[in-house]
């Protein structure tokens, strides 16, 4: 019994601290806490396994003791986790109900044995609360990218499906089911998802715009009745985007209107909640953009329509849409110039039979037998007549505002043929009255067939099947204040060309004129009421009614002047003359008025140095370098900004017979610096010192470029990225043509903005080498480039009033033939204004003063052939 003698049992057993939590142990340190006194021990030792039974079922046994303070060991212990809560109360749930006693004892013995391992979990619990005798989920997990976007989506969903209300809405295309009863609600409760999870999950659908791919689609989930009415969309598998490195790529197809989703924020809040809504359907609903403008009742729709312009309204007979049909057009036109040109010479032909009588023999046949004399004059002037018998066509539009002067012409050649057939019946002689209609009609001839002449040249030009550049009008005003700023006040409207295949609306701009600004009806009214009153006064003064025809005839005479007849065809003629041999058109008055009306133009650098004016002095190479290699590359730099010193490195490449140009990449114009570009996987620059001394290229002492530019030189250095290769002496020329045509516009007035790409070229030198208004040039920034080159690219087809091939300086003269014609337009109109009103004056004052005679015939026809000199000398100052 030494083993449980008094020595030994002092060390053995434990106390419980009250201030602590933990226990603290007063013997062995390994001694479990709940471990069985010696007393205790010794007891059931004592009393022998008959008796232990007994007393294990009395008050003081040692099991009792052991489980008090178990008991309150448990009490002090932490509470469970709510997750092995859970797995006892599943565990519990297993037990049958039926089952017997000794296995209920079984689990009041498995329970306690859990209580036990329940008591030691505060020593597997870590500092972050993870259970380590058990199974743990990782602390993280790797994500793809698709899964990252995914979640983040789905936050985003979820945070705006708690804060908006999610309403769906098929409009209208479900009827509303019938209320239901309390019965069945409290049974639809239990099947019906929450608010909170299911228009959630809708509106993930719609917004994310994600396809399943075995799963049903959004429109099949949400909208199932629209199956049956519209078609499904083919399922496309989309690469997930983790795996972006082996994604195949495809055409992806358009989803129909049909299967699209509307969604409506409606930020506006009720007065029923503070909740905002959010409507999502399936069906696209068409906007009512009148109902959401005016009131909703009794509003009567408005309808405005955009004012159209007369040439806009303006349709022509005939149009050429293509080149086949300008082919057929064309010869048309040159059937219509074929029978202006029979019409010219019919009439010439009747006024030189009439000029016969103006000889001493005839003459004095004519004194002598007025009747027959008056008889065959009539009859030369009726085939005169007959031959221009379409001028009568223009009295169809004797009321519209583009009425013909033909009309006067055809009042006065009627007038003239009342007075013979009364000289005639009176026998008096009308012989110069005559003479002057006949020689009004081969003017007017004579300006058809050069409009018909000037038409078909046009066309010509047109027709054809060279790539062409159109002259257009830029008047959009971010575009214009960039290419002009600072050098024009005021509104900019820039001329410009663009390459085209074909040009539209020819027979639409030649075709559309307004003789006399539109006022042709007007002088035909005026001057044939004052022809009749006149000739009514006339008959009641002088008592004659031959007297009565030649006052209204010649008033008729004086108002269609030949003059007349010059203002719109001899500029447009004279105009079409000059372009057309050099592969240029303006296509009529209305296209001349257009392009008359710009202010600016845009020039390149090399339309005013083209090829063979800036040429190669002398070179002198920098570097070991292979040179040939790099006047190649700087070949290539030049050729993509289309720079005046390309046509110089060609001609150096040219030398060796087998070179090609490579391609280059990224090249950049610095301003009043060079050139800088990629090819071949290599910088190179082209520019002077300061281009030079930027990039920390070393070049030779300055003073060299000194010397040079004393000569009238320019210098221009080739250099690598690191290395100066070559140093290239420069000398520009000036064409006489070119710079005549460039004073002449900007004489005009006319501002050239010019696309430079030379680092040697600015305003201050084109003004010096051409002789220019040093305010009348301004070189374009970058960003006015740019915009050019965006508001001008490459059309197949474009509108265009004008169109030029071949060099740009036919462009120029366009500018300049354009503004000629509107100038001489302005003055022949103001001549023939001048010489009829004064004639006519002239004329009714002679005729009413007092003396009794009317004025001669002969008079009439001087005045009448003097203001047709006078006419002719002042366009021929201002021809185009």
């Amino acid at each position: 019994m030494g083993f449980f003698s008094k020595r030994k049992n002092e060390n053995i057993g434990f106390t419980v601290n009250a201030d602590d939590d933990g226990i603290k142990i007063s013997g062995d340190k390994n001694m479990a806490p709940h471990a069985i006194t010696a007393d205790e021990l010794s007891s059931l030792w004592v009393l022998g396994d008959d008796s232990a039974s007994d007393y294990s079922n009395s008050e003081h046994s040692a099991l009792d003791s052991l489980k008090k303070r178990m008991k309150s060991s448990v009490s002090e212990s932490p509470t469970p986790s709510k997750t092995e809560l859970q797995s006892s109360a599943l565990s519990t749930e297993n037990v049958k109900k039926d089952g017997t006693k000794h296995e209920e004892i079984k689990k009041e013995e498995k329970s306690e044995e859990k209580t036990l391992l329940e008591k030691l979990h505060r020593y597997t619990v870590d500092e972050q609360g993870h259970d380590l005798s058990k199974e743990n989920e990782p602390l993280y997990k790797l994500e793809s990218v698709a899964e990252i976007l995914k979640s983040n989506s789905e936050n985003s969903i979820k945070n705006l499906s708690k804060k908006y209300d999610i309403f769906i809405d098929d409009l209208g295309k479900n009827k509303p089911e019938p209320p239901e009863t309390d019965k069945e609600k409290s049974e639809s409760k239990q099947k019906a998802v929450t608010y909170d999870t299911q228009p959630t999950s809708a509106f993930k659908k719609m917004v994310t715009d994600a396809e399943k791919r075995e799963e049903e689609t959004l429109y099949e989930n949400l909208f199932k009745d629209a199956q049956d009415e519209t078609p499904k969309e083919p399922v496309i598998d989309i690469p997930n985007i983790s795996d972006i490195d082996n994604r195949e790529f495809g055409t992806t197809a358009e989803k129909p209107i049909a299967d699209t989703a509307t969604i409506r924020f409606t930020p506006i809040k009720d007065n029923k909640g503070n909740t905002d809504h959010i409507t999502v359907s399936s069906i696209t609903r068409q906007l009512d953009l009148e109902g959401v403008i005016s009131e909703p009742q009794n509003t009567a729709k408005i309808n405005t329509e955009l004012e159209e312009s007369e040439f806009e309204k303006f349709e022509p007979r005939e149009e050429m849409t293509d080149v086949a049909s300008g082919k057929k057009l064309l010869r048309k036109l040159a059937l219509k110039k074929r029978s202006a040109f029979l019409r010219l010479i019919m009439s010439i032909f009747a006024v030189i039979a009439l000029l016969f009588f103006l000889l001493p023999p005839i003459a004095d046949f004519i004194i002598s037998n007025p009747k027959t004399s008056m008889i065959i004059c009539t009859a030369f002037l009726s085939v005169s007549v007959l031959a221009n018998c379409n001028m009568f066509s223009a009295f169809a539009k004797l009321l519209k505002k583009r009425s013909s002067a033909d009309v006067l012409a055809s009042a006065s050649s009627v007038f003239t043929l009342a007075l013979s057939l009364s000289a005639i019946i009176t026998s008096e002689n009308a012989y110069y009255i005559i003479l002057l209609c006949a020689i009004t009609l081969v003017f007017r001839s004579l300006a058809s067939f050069k409009s018909a002449s000037a038409i078909h040249g046009n066309l010509k030009q047109t027709a054809n099947e060279k790539e062409k550049n159109a002259v257009t009008l830029i008047d959009d005003t971010a575009t214009t204040f960039a290419m002009a700023k600072n050098s024009i006040e005021g509104d900019v409207l820039v001329c410009g060309h663009k390459k085209t295949e074909f040009v539209k609306d020819f027979m639409k701009h030649s075709a559309f004129s307004a003789s006399l600004s539109g006022k042709v009806s007007l002088i035909f009214y005026l001057s044939t009421t004052l022809a009749f009153l006149s000739g009514i006064i006339s008959y009641f003064y002088y008592g004659n009614l031959f007297d009565a025809f030649y006052c209204a005839t010649a008033i008729s005479l004086l108002a269609s002047l030949p003059t007349l007849f010059f203002i719109d065809s001899f500029p447009l003629s004279s105009a079409a003359k000059k372009l057309n041999s050099k592969g240029a058109m303006i296509a009529g008055l209305h296209g001349a008025e257009v392009i008359e009306s710009a202010n600016a133009v845009a020039v390149s650098v090399k339309d005013i140095f083209p090829e063979g004016t800036v040429k190669m002095y002398s070179m002198k190479v920098l570097s070991d370098n292979s040179i040939d290699q790099t006047i190649l590359k700087a070949a290539s730099l030049t050729a993509a900004l289309n720079s005046p010193l390309e046509s110089i490195f060609n001609q150096i490449a040219g030398t060796n017979t087998a070179y090609s140009i490579p391609d280059s990449d990224t090249v950049k114009y610095e301003k009043r610096l060079g050139i800088s570009g990629w090819v071949d996987n290599e910088l190179l620059f082209i520019g002077n010192r300061s281009l030079m001394e930027a990039h920390g290229i070393p070049i030779p002492s300055v003073e060299i470029d000194k010397k040079i530019l004393r000569r009238g030189y320019f210098p221009v250095y080739v250099a690598t990225e690191n290395t100066a290769c070559a140093l290239i002496v420069i000398q520009y020329d000036v064409r006489e043509d070119i710079a005549k045509e460039l004073r002449k516009i900007t004489d005009l007035g006319i501002t050239l903005l010019v696309d430079n790409c030379d680092p040697n070229i600015n305003e201050e030198m084109i003004c010096d080498y051409f002789g220019l208004y040093e305010d009348s040039v301004k070189i374009m920034t970058n960003s006015g480039v740019y915009m050019y080159k965006n508001a001008t690219p490459f059309t197949e087809k474009c509108s265009a009033p004008a169109l030029y091939c071949g060099s740009a300086i036919n462009f120029i003269k366009i500018i300049n033939c354009a503004s000629n014609i509107k100038l001489s337009n302005k003055i022949l109109t103001v001549m023939y204004a001048v010489f009829a009103i004064l004639g006519i004056v002239y004329f009714v004052y002679a005729s009413f003063s007092g003396l009794q005679a009317l004025p001669q015939q002969l008079s009439i026809l001087a005045y009448a052939l003097i203001t047709t000199f006078l006419s002719i000398i002042g366009f021929l100052i201002r021809k185009p």
